[in-house]
């Protein structure tokens, strides 16, 4: 894996992450309810896709996805023929786990939150799968680490990386998951009683902090495997 062939998959995944961060929320707010990633579910930021930021929203999502996958493939690319067919084999078990994630999450902005079993299956399935893709990353890149002297220092780029695999399985777990559904009371002014999402609705949040572990693995991932080709 080198430069060249690194650059353009990241900067497709900063396009995709910029699309969506910024173009997104313009297109899914509203005056009343403006757009926020405590209590709206990653879903609601697309919504059918129509209209212009909604649109380039879901198709920032697509390059973000698709650029989480082209890293394993590049890694497969990069090491069948140097490491043997082991590495070829686990990489390509890398490969269909990143793949298998980019579709369990991609389902998951499709199938509302009202959908209950479906759409808290495939949260479980995603967190697990990112779990698995995390620490796959880190445990080849610590076989690389000890065929290659000099990049010790990558351990730290390994420790995160298992941090956060740790960290992404324990999302759907939290014990507030439990009462995800339940929304606040409020009394209106003319004496009745409406309910509404609280502040922090916690099932909508974790999506969102899934969508950030990942990020966060994939540039760190991408980082190291650069540094090891060096």
């Amino acid at each position: 894996m080198n430069l060249a062939s690194a650059i353009p998959v990241f900067a497709a995944y900063l396009l995709g992450v910029f699309l969506v961060l910024f173009l997104g929320p313009k297109g899914a707010g509203h005056p009343k309810d403006p757009f926020s990633f405590l209590n709206h579910f990653p879903y609601e930021l697309y919504g059918d896709s129509r209209g212009p930021f909604r649109l380039f929203a879901r198709l920032g999502e697509a390059l973000a996805l698709l650029s989480e996958v082209a890293l394993p493939l590049l890694l497969l690319l990069s090491y069948r023929t140097s490491l043997g067919a082991a590495a070829s084999s686990y990489l390509t078990g890398l490969l269909i786990f990143a793949f298998l994630f980019a579709l369990s999450y991609l389902l998951m902005t499709l199938v509302p939150a009202s959908n209950e079993k479906a759409h808290l299956s495939l949260f479980f399935s995603s967190s697990a799968l990112s779990t698995l893709s995390f620490t796959m990353d880190g445990l080849f890149m610590m076989v690389l680490i000890k065929s290659t002297s000099g990049k010790e220092l990558l351990y730290i780029v390994v420790g995160f990386l298992f941090t956060l695999a740790l960290v992404t399985i324990a999302l759907p777990f939290h014990p507030k998951m439990k009462r995800w559904a339940e929304l606040e009371q409020v009394s209106e002014k003319d004496g009745t009683v409406s309910y509404r999402r609280p502040h922090f609705f916690i099932l909508a949040f974790q999506e969102w902090l899934l969508s950030l572990f990942r990020a966060v693995g994939f540039v760190l991932a991408l980082f190291g495997f650069l540094l090891l080709s060096l």
